[in-house]
C-alpha cells in the first residue's frame, strides 16, 4: 500500500486555549478542536455552552470524547518537535576542540563570532545582544594571544623585519620596517601549510611502503639460497647428515629469528614515526582550517621537526648471513663427498674473505725467545735469548699476541710452508700471559696447532683433527656477534675446525706460536698482508743467529 506523506504545520495541532499541542483533543459540533481538559476548564463556571474560537452556542452541554486519530497524530508530532529540538541543541553544543561561548552557564553552545574588544566567544543567542560596533571575527580560541600586551590593541600587523606580530600602535615604533597586513602573511604561511601537509603525507606513505618492504623482506629470508645449499648437500649425506641437519636448520632459525627481530624493531620505529606524522599531519590540517592568523604564523615553522627525522629511503633489512655453517657440517661428513664440499666451501671462503684485516704481531709481548720482524709480520723461534724487560705484556711461553684487537667479524690468513709444529687462533686482550699457558677457550683462547705430526684444537680437552692435507695457508675468521671462530685451509678450501657457542665481550687478538726450533722447524710464522702494501721484511742484525 502507497504511503501519502504531507506537510503538517505547528498550529494544526495547536490548542488556540493553551496555545500548546493537543492533549486529549476532543472536536465541538462546530468543528473545532481543543485540549479536553482546557475546554473542560473554560466551561466550568459558566451555563452557556460555546466554541471559545468561533463563539457558536450550543443549546445543551456537548459530549466532550477524545478524537484517538488527532490523539495519535498530535501525539507523533510533539515528538516530531522533542526530536528537532534536541538535534538543534546537539548541533549548537560545543563539542571537543571547538570554541564554546563564554556567556553560556550550563550547557555550553557552539561560539558563533569572537569579539576582539571584548575578548570573549558568543553564541547565537548570546550575540544579539553584543554591541554591534565592536570587532567580531570567525570564533577563536585564546584569545588573549591576539591583543598586544604593550597597547591591549588587536594584533592585526605583522614586521617582516622583526618577524613578528603588532597592533596598530606597535606600528610607528615599526615605521621604517616592512610592516604589511597579518592577514596577508596568514595567507602565505597557510601556502606553506598546504605544502607542509603534502610532504607530511608523501613522508608517512613512503615509511608505509618501507614497512611493506620491510615485511616482504622478512617473508623473502625463508627461502635464503644458504638454506637451500644446505639441504642438496647434506640430504647427499643420507643417514650420516641427520645431525648436520639438525645442526644447520637450528642455526637458521636462530638467524631468521635475528632478521626477524631487526626487520620488526625497523617496523615499530616507522609506525611510532608515521603516528608522530600522523599528529603532526592533524596539527597542519588543524592550522590549514584555522582563521587565527597569529596562530598559522606562529606554528608554522613545525617543518624543522619532520626535516629532523630519519631518511628511510636506503635503509635495508640485510639477510641472515651463514659463515662457516655449510662448511661445519661437511667437515664432519665422509670423504667420498669431498668433490660437493670442495664447491661449497670456496664460496664460504670467498664470503669470510670480504673481512679480511690488517694484522701485525705485537713484539712487546713476545717470549724472550721469539723474534719479531721489524714489520711485525714474521715470528721465528731463536736460539738465544734477548735480553728484553719481563713486563706483564710480555709471555712466559713461547707465544705472541697481535697489536690490534678487534670486536667485530675479522680475517686474516698465515704461511705455515715448511713448519713441522705451531700454534695459531684469537685471543683476548686479557688473556694470562705468566706461567705454563692453557690456550683453551676456558682460558680466552682459541687455538689449532700442530705437534709431533699431528693436527689438534685447543680445547678443554684437546681435540685431535684428521685433516685430508697438511695446511700451509691457514685462514682464521672471527663472527664476534655469533661467537664463532672458525679456521680453513686457504689453499684446499677446505674447514680445519670451529669453536662456536661463545659469548665474547673482549677484544680479540691474534696469537701464535712458531714451535720450538728443532728437528728443521726453521721457518717462520708469516701473517699474510694482502690488503696491505707490499714491503720487504726486514730483520734485526742480531736475529740472524
Amino acid at each position: 500500500m502507497a504511503t501519502a506523506t504531507c506537510n503538517l504545520s505547528e498550529h494544526q495541532f495547536c490548542c488556540c486555549i493553551c496555545l500548546d499541542v493537543f492533549t486529549d483533543p476532543t472536536a465541538l459540533p462546530c468543528g473545532h478542536n481543543f485540549c479536553k481538559g482546557c475546554i473542560e476548564r473554560n466551561w466550568a463556571n459558566t451555563v452557556v455552552f460555546k466554541c471559545p474560537y468561533c463563539n457558536q452556542v450550543f443549546q445543551t452541554k456537548p459530549e466532550l470524547k477524545v478524537n484517538i486519530f488527532i490523539a495519535e497524530m498530535s501525539a507523533q508530532f510533539r515528538e516530531s518537535i522533542k526530536r528537532k529540538d534536541r538535534s538543534k541543541l546537539e548541533q549548537q553544543v560545543a563539542k571537543p576542540g571547538e570554541i564554546a561561548c563564554d556567556v553560556c552557564t550550563e550547557t555550553k553552545l557552539k561560539a558563533l563570532k569572537s569579539c576582539l574588544v571584548c575578548l570573549a566567544s558568543y553564541c547565537s543567542t548570546h550575540l544579539k545582544d553584543h554591541k554591534k560596533r565592536h570587532q567580531l571575527v570567525e570564533p577563536l580560541g585564546n584569545l588573549e594571544e591576539n591583543v598586544c600586551p604593550a597597547h591591549s590593541k588587536v594584533l592585526e600587523l605583522y614586521c617582516k623585519n622583526d618577524d613578528m606580530c603588532i597592533c596598530a600602535l606597535c606600528a610607528y615604533t615599526h615605521k621604517s620596517h616592512e610592516v604589511v597586513p597579518l592577514r596577508e602573511v596568514s595567507e602565505q604561511k597557510r601556502q606553506q601549510l598546504t605544502r607542509m601537509q603534502t610532504e607530511i603525507e608523501d613522508m608517512i606513505k613512503t615509511r608505509q611502503m618501507k614497512v611493506q618492504e620491510l615485511r616482504h623482506s622478512e617473508e623473502s629470508t625463508n627461502s635464503d639460497k644458504e638454506m637451500t645449499e644446505g639441504l642438496r648437500v647434506l640430504t647427499a649425506l643420507k643417514e650420516t647428515v641427520e645431525r648436520a641437519l639438525e645442526n644447520l636448520f637450528q642455526e637458521i632459525v636462530e638467524r631468521q629469528a635475528a632478521a626477524k627481530s631487526q626487520s620488526e624493531a625497523m617496523i615499530q620505529e616507522l609506525e611510532r614515526e608515521i603516528s608522530d606524522l600522523n599528529k603532526r599531519l592533524t596539527e597542519v590540517q588543524r592550522l590549514s582550517r584555522s582563521n587565527n592568523h597569529l596562530q598559522i604564523v606562529q606554528n608554522s615553522k613545525l617543518k624543522r621537526s619532520t626535516s629532523r627525522m630519519k631518511d628511510w629511503r636506503n635503509v635495508t633489512v640485510s639477510t641472515p648471513r651463514f659463515e662457516g655453517i655449510v662448511a661445519m657440517a661437511l667437515s664432519k661428513l665422509e670423504e667420498e663427498f669431498s668433490k660437493i664440499t670442495k664447491g661449497t666451501l670456496e664460496g664460504e671462503l670467498k664470503r669470510v674473505k670480504k673481512f679480511e684485516t690488517l694484522v701485525t704481531l705485537d713484539g712487546a709481548t713476545a717470549h724472550p725467545q721469539l723474534v719479531v720482524s721489524q714489520n711485525g709480520a714474521q715470528v721465528n723461534y731463536s736460539i738465544e735469548q734477548r735480553n728484553v724487560r719481563n713486563t706483564l705484556k710480555r709471555f712466559d711461553d713461547y707465544f705472541v699476541l697481535g697489536k690490534q684487537g678487534f670486536a667485530q667479524k675479522f680475517y686474516f690468513e698465515a704461511e705455515m710452508k715448511g713448519k713441522l709444529e705451531w700454534t695459531l687462533g684469537v685471543a683476548k686482550e686479557m688473556v694470562n700471559r705468566k706461567g705454563s699457558l692453557k690456550l683453551d677457550p676456558q682460558n680466552g683462547a682459541w687455538t689449532i696447532g700442530l705437534k709431533d705430526k699431528n693436527y689438534f684444537a685447543c680445547a678443554e680437552q684437546e681435540v685431535p683433527l684428521s685433516l685430508k692435507s697438511k695446511p700451509e695457508k691457514v685462514g682464521v675468521f672471527v663472527d664476534y656477534e655469533e661467537g664463532r671462530v672458525s679456521f680453513y685451509d686457504v689453499e684446499n678450501a677446505a674447514l680445519i675446525y670451529s669453536f662456536s657457542g661463545f659469548s665474547f665481550r673482549e677484544k680479540l687478538h691474534l696469537i701464535c706460536s712458531p714451535g720450538h726450533y728443532y728437528c728443521g722447524n726453521f721457518s717462520p710464522v708469516v701473517i699474510c698482508q694482502n690488503i696491505a702494501t707490499t714491503r720487504r721484511t726486514t730483520w734485526p742484525t742480531w736475529a740472524a743467529r
